[in-house]
C-alpha cells in the first residue's frame, strides 16, 4: 500500500496518482478484455469513495469495452445521498436496470429498509 494511505480519511479520499495498484489493475483488466472480448464486465461505481473501488471504477471505464455493468457498493449505497453524490461526481449517462426495492416491503418480511 502506498504511504499516501495512512488513515481512514486517506483510504476514503482521492487516489494517489502514482498508486502502483493503478498500473497493476490496468494491466490485469486489459489482459482480461483481450482474452475475453465479449465478456460483460461488472465493476463498482465507487459509492462511498473507498480507494480500491474508485480505482477499479476508473480502470473499468477506460477498458471495459462495449459492455460494463456498474454495481452500487454496499453498504455505502445504503447511506442517504451517497449514490447521488457519486453519480454527480461521475457525471455519466447511467440508467438503473433493477428496481429499487428499498421502497417496497423487505423480501424477508422485515422493515429494515435495506433489502
Amino acid at each position: 500500500m502506498p504511504q499516501a494511505y495512512y488513515s481512514r480519511e486517506t483510504l476514503f479520499g482521492t487516489p494517489d496518482p502514482v498508486d502502483p495498484l493503478m498500473t497493476t489493475l490496468h494491466e490485469l483488466c486489459h489482459h482480461l478484455r483481450v482474452q475475453f472480448p465479449q465478456a460483460v464486465i461488472y465493476a463498482p461505481l465507487g459509492v462511498g469513495q473507498h480507494l480500491d473501488h474508485q480505482l477499479t471504477c476508473r480502470i473499468a471505464a477506460q477498458l471495459a469495452g462495449p459492455v460494463v455493468m456498474w454495481y452500487e457498493d454496499f453498504p455505502y449505497v445504503a447511506r442517504d445521498g451517497e449514490l447521488e453524490r457519486r453519480l454527480a461526481q461521475l457525471d455519466w449517462p447511467l440508467r438503473p436496470l433493477a428496481r429499487d426495492r428499498r421502497a417496497d416491503e423487505c423480501a424477508l418480511g422485515c422493515d429494515c429498509g435495506l433489502c
